[in-house]
């Protein structure tokens, strides 16, 4: 069960769906380039590498957000989902506490999102050891000023015990330190350094997990020889540093994935089905319930460029759709219904 459930969990996560132009069938060359280099599918491997090294007293961090000052200036629908439906199943499945990290001009996007999963943010992280209040998930804010960036890292690391730093759709620096749009355009200085989080994680042997889907966000250092191949603007940005918008941020998983949150959906389903919780998925009518609060805190979609209620060019009604397709796989496969036939009975004609 496990290994064709997997297989069929990753296959509905990396399905492409983008407008015809130059972004098409980069999602799976990427896909499979980062799964030969896995060895089993992404996000199955993903799941199975949280619940091996996260104890239940500790803290995953789950960062997220994407911001450009004209075009986003609140974020995009692209990864506050995806963020807050991880947290949930990290909460509510493992019992562990979530840290929600984002850039300020996200943090009302990433609050709403949250209020829309049925958790309730909270703004002060909790450095003391006080109670683990069900359904509380701590939000705040990433600097995007690298020594700033730093001192956060320093303040997290020495004050909890993290299990995992999770980044979903969050771009990190290419070759030259550049933080790049999709489109190879310099975006340094807005946003939120989470790449110096991940590379403390890594340097403490903490697991690290990079979720995206165009090459230029965290994890994608991993595999960016390829990445350099296949994206456009990988290789030469449009800006003056000409050393291109892959990241050379690397993680101990990557997904990869249609839209970062699918990846992030990829991940939640795997470890819903690892602890044989089928139920522990949001379901449709949430996710719709999520794209719509982020629209009306100012997230909007990457394409159309407003709050239109669809999370790259798609709409929100499809992603509910892949929500419950990989609700009713999980369940499905966990059931425990068994269909036999009576001994040496052959089908009928009708049943042929």
């Amino acid at each position: 069960m496990k290994e064709y459930l997997a297989e069929t969990i990753d296959q509905l996560i990396s399905i492409e769906v983008r407008p015809i132009g130059l972004l098409n069938n980069v999602v799976s060359k990427l896909y499979r380039i980062s799964r030969e280099k896995m060895g089993e599918p992404l996000a199955w491997g993903a799941a199975r590498f949280l619940l091996e090294r996260c104890r239940r007293d500790q803290t995953v961090i789950v960062i997220t957000g994407h911001v450009h000052p004209a075009l986003m200036p609140h974020g995009e629908t692209d990864g506050p989902p995806g963020a807050v439906a991880l947290a949930r199943v990290l909460h509510l499945g493992l019992g562990l506490r979530v840290i929600l990290l984002c850039d300020q001009p996200v943090i009302e996007v990433l609050q709403k999102t949250v209020i829309a999963a049925g958790l309730l943010p909270i703004s002060r992280l909790p450095y003391s050891n006080e109670s683990r209040a069900i359904r509380r998930i701590y939000v705040d804010s990433i600097p995007n000023d690298p020594t700033l960036a730093k001192k956060k890292a320093k303040d997290i690391f020495s004050n909890l015990s993290i299990g995992a730093v999770i980044s979903v759709e969050k771009i990190g620096p290419n070759r030259a330190g550049i933080l790049h749009s999709g489109f190879g355009n310099d975006l340094t200085g807005t946003l939120g350094r989470a790449d110096i989080l991940v590379e403390e994680a890594r340097s403490k042997q903490i697991l690290s997990i990079g979720i995206g889907d165009l090459g230029n966000e965290i994890g994608f250092g991993s595999i960016i020889e390829g990445v350099r191949k296949i994206v456009p603007y990988a290789e030469k940005c449009l800006c003056p540093c000409g050393q291109g918008s892959a990241c050379v941020t690397s993680t101990d998983v990557l997904v990869v994935a249609g839209t970062s949150n699918w990846g992030a959906y990829g991940i939640e389903s795997s470890l819903s089905a690892q602890l044989g919780k089928a139920d522990l998925i949001h379901t449709g009518e949430m996710e719709h319930d999520m794209i719509r609060a982020a629209c009306k805190a100012g997230a909007v979609d990457g394409l159309s460029g407003g709050p239109t209620l669809e999370v790259d060019g798609i709409p929100a009604a499809t992603h509910a759709n892949l929500v419950e397709l990989l609700r009713s796989a999980v369940q499905i496969s966990c059931s425990k219904r068994i269909i036999e036939r009576v001994q040496g009975e052959a089908p009928s004609a009708n049943e042929s």
